[in-house]
């Protein structure tokens, strides 16, 4: 995911690093 917040940035980079698209929790 891109960036969403600081707090959900390591979250939000390694849902990116798997492909699944914008913001961890956005995508989940």
């Amino acid at each position: 995911g891109r960036l969403y917040t600081v707090a959900i940035a390591e979250i939000d980079t390694a849902e990116d690093l798997g492909g699944r698209g914008n913001g961890g929790l956005s995508s989940s």
